[in-house]
């Protein structure tokens, strides 16, 4: 019959819509992960960076200080630290929100929860 799909393909679609459906899995679990991922980035570029001009040493040094001088600061280190629980709990609730099987659409869209007053 011309024109007909051969099951080879039926399988090449079927192997380019798993591979997208991988892509898109992995661009959403990286979506997820954006804060710590982009600190991670934000600091090994600054020590490629900074190696260029002093050397990989006192580049490393740079930045250990760096990094501990930002969480030595009480108002640095709770805006780190809240946005980084901030972050794990969307994650969480991403989670649960798919376990549950609801629609994935209002899963970032919820109104933010309040504590009760009596």
């Amino acid at each position: 019959m011309p024109g007909a799909p051969t099951p080879a393909a039926a399988h090449n679609r079927s192997a380019d819509s798993d591979a997208v459906r991988l892509a898109v899995g992995v661009g959403r679990a990286l979506w997820r992960w954006r804060l710590e991922l982009t600190l991670v980035v934000a600091l090994v570029l600054a020590q490629v960076l900074l190696a260029g001009v002093v050397g990989g040493f006192a580049s490393g040094l740079l930045v250990g200080t760096g990094v501990v001088g930002t969480l030595m600061v009480p108002t640095s280190r709770a805006w780190l630290l809240r946005a980084l629980r901030a972050a794990r709990v969307r994650r969480a609730w991403w989670r649960a929100w798919t376990d549950c099987e609801l629609p994935r659409v209002r899963a970032g869209r919820v109104p933010r929860s309040r504590p009760a007053r009596w």
